[in-house]
């Protein structure tokens, strides 16, 4: 098996067309590359879950980091929402969440993924931005206890795609963002999993929180730590094998 930095160094290098195969095919249990007709309503997981649109979101092909379309959100009531599903527990193992994003606004909190109790303690983990300021929160194996809080990097609003990542390595996680760890910490133990839907674009708990912009290639790989360092950006849209 590739070691995660080798293979930040080497798999996703394999995105800018230097090789076609994700070693962790297997592992992956989410990918969304928001392709499609213009103004479709219909999303598509390569990995089969169903895809439910809320509000407005909708496919644009007016932008693309990849592939020739990019998913559109209004961050007024537009997320996406896939039935709760072991697939997505992540214990005390391995994962990575990542995606492209153009903000048209980074102004406030926007979600980017919560697998997330919708009542009650928070369950799982999530996702987001405030003010343009990146931020991961995972709760510990007691309900409602944070096991780990990371924040770091700087997104803007409009301009090119720009990558994010979190992954967690073992018992280190990172937060990245265009290819630089922009904050990490060590912390053990598993991640509260329970089967809540998992939401992209939307905080389960509290509405107002969309995220507002174009979303591409959005993967969630379960049991690979994908982006432990510094990487080289992706630039092909990822691969389905």
């Amino acid at each position: 098996m590739i070691p995660s930095l080798q293979l930040a160094q080497f798999g996703r290098a394999g995105q800018s067309g230097l090789v076609g195969a994700d070693p962790y095919f297997a592992n992956v249990q989410l990918l969304l590359h928001f392709d499609g007709t213009d103004a479709s309503t219909t999303f598509v997981d390569e990995k089969g879950h169903t895809v439910t649109a809320t509000g407005n979101a909708q496919i644009d092909t007016a932008q693309s980091h990849a592939g020739g379309a990019s998913g559109l959100f209004d961050g007024a009531g537009d997320y996406l929402r896939i039935p709760g599903s072991g697939d997505f527990y992540v214990g005390s193992g391995d994962f990575t969440a990542e995606c492209f994003v153009r903000p048209s606004s980074v102004v406030g909190v926007q979600f980017f993924a919560s697998p997330r109790r919708v009542s009650g303690a928070d369950y799982n983990w999530y996702w987001y931005q405030v003010d343009g300021l990146l931020r991961f929160i995972g709760i510990g194996p007691t309900a409602g206890t944070t096991m780990v809080n990371l924040s770091g990097g700087t997104l803007t609003a409009g301009g090119s795609f720009q990558h994010i990542a979190v992954t967690r390595s073992g018992n280190n996680w990172y937060l990245l963002h265009e290819g630089s760890v922009v904050d990490s910490a060590t912390a053990s133990g598993s991640i509260y999993d329970a089967a809540e839907d998992f939401l992209i674009c939307k905080d389960a708990s509290t509405a107002g929180r969309e995220f507002a912009g174009h979303m591409d290639e959005f993967r969630f790989t379960v049991g690979a730590a994908l982006y432990a360092g510094s990487y080289t950006v992706p630039t092909a849209p990822f691969p389905d094998s």
